[in-house]
Parts: C-alpha cells; structure tokens; sequence
C-alpha cells in the first residue's frame, strides 16, 4: 500500500496574558506556570472598572430580594395568621394595607441604593449626576415592583411558610445567574441569551448601569422590560393572592 503522507504541523501562536496596570505580578506568575512561547501584554483598563461593573449589579439584587423576600414572606404571615382578614373589621382596608407595605419597602430600597452611590462617590469616584440619581431612583422603583409581584403570586403558589423559602430560592437563583451582573452576556449560548434578555433581572442590571451614566437610548429597553413586568407581575399578585384567605 502507500505510505501516508506526513506534513509539518501548523506552529502554534503565542500564547498571550493581557493585565491591567495593578496586575503586572500577578502576570508573572501565570506566566511562570504556562508553557512557552507565552507573553503578557499590558492593556488599558478604565479607572475602576471593577467597581462600576460590579456595584450596579449587587444594587440591582437589592430590589430583586426587597420584592420576592421583602413583599412576599411578609404578606404571606400576615395571611397566615388572619391579620388580613380582621383589617375588614377595622377602617384600614386590606388593600391599603398592603400598598403601604409595598411602599415603604420601595422607598427603604431606594434610599438603600442611594446610601450606596453615595458609598460609590466616597470610595471609587463614582459621582452621579442628579439626573443619574434620578434615574436610579426611577429603576429601582421598578425593579421592586416587579419583584414584589412575582413575590406575592409565589405566596399564592405554595402558601406553606416551610416550602416558601426553598421556592423563593429556586426562583432567585436562575434570575441571579443570568441577570449578566457577574460574567458578561455575550458569554451565554445564543437560545440562553435570548431567555435572559426577558427576564426582570437582567432588565435592571442593564438599566442600572444605564442610569448611572445616564444613558437615555440605553436606558429606554430594559425600563421598557421592566415597566412590562412591574405591570404584569403585579396585576397577577393581586389577582392570585387572597389577602382573607387561611392555609
């Protein structure tokens, strides 16, 4: 038979290990450990980059667990043990009692999320504009509406107080993970992406770092998701959670 024919194999290109300015060590030492030919390449990184990605998304959860937790666990109790239901004895109607739960956990929040730009400023340089913080303020708005409707229609869901957490959780944990806050967006699969661009979560990170900006044109999407949600969340909540009934 014939000899198979044997060609050279294709030289492999340098590795490469890009680092910030306050990174240079820690290149060295990946270098130490990689075979050769390996490089490091010094790049640009904007002056706290790390914090600007970050901060917006840890905020953002703070709306996510004041709605599902916040709005949710409580009402859920207060069903439980018919303190709902005996506010029909009372001028305070069920109804308004719990918007001003709803209220005061949106205005908790916000002022939360403030004291939090303000930690930002102090810490990172990361002063807003009054119109940034005015967006932020509208964002988060939103951001717990949303949430607390989907906390109160999970309420309805499983009115057990012992399962309610581990649902809450199971519910928290996908929106977490795929709101964009800890790897970048690009990185999901194309159908992934897709899924994680409707969901609440990410409609709030992407509007939180829109705001601080501010950026109008890149604001208007996710507000939009989550005016949609806050709508639609809540108009379900109120419809599935009875505020008479008992388990």
């Amino acid at each position: 038979g014939e000899l198979p024919v044997t060609r050279p194999e294709d030289p492999v290109a340098p590795a490469r290990v890009e680092h910030g300015p306050r990174a240079s060590l820690t290149a060295r030492a990946v270098l130490a450990m990689l075979p050769a030919p390996t490089r490091a390449e010094l790049v640009s990184v904007p002056r706290h980059a790390y914090a600007r990605g970050l901060l917006p998304g840890t905020l953002a959860f703070g709306a996510l667990f004041a709605g599902l937790y916040g709005l949710g666990l409580p009402m859920l109790r207060f069903r439980r043990r018919r303190v709902l239901a005996r506010l029909s004895l009372t001028p305070l109607s069920p109804t308004v009692f719990v918007l001003a739960q709803l209220s005061a956990r949106v205005a908790l929040t916000v002022g939360q999320s403030l004291a939090m730009l303000v930690v930002g400023a102090a810490l990172f340089g990361m002063a807003p504009s009054l119109a940034a913080a005015l967006a932020v303020c509208a964002v988060i708005t939103l951001g717990v509406l949303a949430f607390a409707g989907l906390g109160l229609a999970l309420a309805a869901l499983v009115p057990q107080e012992d399962t309610h957490g581990d649902l809450l959780a199971s519910a928290a944990t996908p929106l977490v993970l795929l709101s964009g806050a800890f790897f970048p967006g690009s990185e999901r699969p194309g159908w992934l992406a897709s899924v994680a661009r409707a969901l609440p979560s990410t409609a709030l990170v992407v509007a939180w770092r829109a705001a601080l900006e501010p950026d109008l044109a890149a604001l208007a999407v996710p507000s939009l998701t989550l005016l949609a949600w806050a709508v639609g969340a809540l108009w379900a909540g109120v419809r599935a959670f009875d505020p008479r009934a008992q388990s």
